[in-house]
């Protein structure tokens, strides 16, 4: 629904507390949110930034990352990050995390590649100012055709660890915070606990 919900919780229950997202006068709406996390910036104030993985407008086909404060406040957006060498246009983001030093982590999913931003840099015009490249891993270029499997949708930092699902076909690769291969987690699927899936199309074939 372009929205982000925000519940509150105690040991018995779950309740609703409020949503945001709507848009207003200084922000358009969300489109896709597909992507969330809290980072802790260098002012000690956290902050909320969310992949809108399909937004765009009419003269402009990139997507966008949109920062809101905790209660949902919208505070600034970038569909770009420059700086020395090719800038990179965001297209199709979908997963995003951060660590504890206030850098974020973009699966910019639409371009095989994971973005490494820092917060502390400048947004001008929609455009994240990096003083440097910030491509921490990629792989091939724009997806074609039924498109590939080794597909970087989803990044996921805990502590000094860097986890990609989909960067190795069939693995979650584990990377430092640098972008330098730790180790590669492979996938087990048993038969004994797992029957095969009912398939309905040939695509089923495929993607099994």
């Amino acid at each position: 629904h372009g929205r982000v919900v925000a519940f509150g919780y105690d040991e018995h229950e779950v309740w609703f507390s409020f949503m945001f997202g709507e848009g207003g006068d200084d922000y358009l709406p969300l489109s896709d949110p597909n992507g969330i996390t809290t980072v802790r910036e260098r002012d000690g104030v956290d902050y909320i930034y969310i992949c809108d993985e399909f937004f765009h407008t009419r003269d402009d086909l990139a997507s966008r990352c949109v920062k809101f404060t905790l209660e949902g406040k919208f505070v600034s957006q970038f569909r770009r990050v420059g700086g020395p060498g090719p800038g990179h246009e965001l297209l199709w983001p979908q997963g995003i995390a951060s660590d504890s030093r206030g850098n974020i982590y973009l699966a910019n999913t639409g371009h095989y590649e994971v973005l490494k931003i820092s917060t502390d840099w400048p947004i001008v015009d929609e455009c994240v100012q990096a003083p440097h490249e910030t491509v921490m891993l990629h792989q091939h270029g724009k997806p074609t055709g039924i498109g590939k499997f080794n597909v970087m949708r989803s990044v996921c930092v805990i502590g000094d660890r860097v986890f990609v699902p989909g960067h190795i076909e069939n693995a979650i690769a584990v990377y430092n915070l640098e972008g330098e291969l730790v180790t590669v987690v492979n996938g087990l699927r048993p038969l004994w606990n797992h029957r095969m899936e009912p398939v309905s199309s040939m695509s089923d074939l495929v993607y099994g």
